[in-house]
């Protein structure tokens, strides 16, 4: 009777301080790597070993992993590996201290990889700079977006993915 009423109390506390669903909501993003302990390659099974069931996900390998930010796990649906990572979110940092939605972005990010950081316009005018890089012997990258095109402009988007 003892170890049935141990067994509930386990249970019970189990079950009261899990979250009903996995959320990233912040992590450490590592340029041409991946972010949040996911990284590019890593299966489908590694990720949800990872981070648990994705919030939404859908046939063509998107897996929707925040509920308030961005965290989006996109696979090669033939493979099933990951080949492409969205983020954004104020808690959300790179290894060498850009962190997302904070002035001075772009400032540290030109800093810190100067002539490797490429800037891109897209055709409709959105600005992005670029780090390019191999892993594993693939071609990678890591794009981030700031919210404005001044020096001191905020990075408010980042992806991590294969060429």
């Amino acid at each position: 009777m003892r170890a049935r009423a141990v067994a509930l109390c386990v249970l019970a506390t189990l079950v009261f301080t899990s979250p009903a669903f996995p959320a990233v909501e912040q992590g450490t993003i590592v340029v041409n790597r991946g972010a949040a302990g996911v990284k590019l390659g890593m299966t489908r099974a590694q990720v949800v070993a990872l981070l648990g069931k994705p919030l939404f996900q859908n046939a063509h390998g998107y897996m929707q992993y925040s509920k308030k930010n961005l965290f989006d796990v996109y696979l090669n649906p033939a493979m099933k590996r990951v080949r492409l990572i969205g983020i954004s979110g104020p808690r959300f940092c790179t290894l060498k201290g850009v962190c997302m939605m904070k002035d001075g972005g772009l400032t540290k990010l030109k800093a810190q990889y100067g002539a490797a950081l490429e800037k891109t316009v897209a055709e409709d005018g959105e600005v992005s700079y670029e780090v390019n890089g191999v892993h594993n012997g693939k071609k990678v990258f890591t794009s981030f977006f700031p919210g404005a095109t001044k020096p001191r402009a905020a990075i408010i988007q980042i992806f991590v993915g294969f060429r």
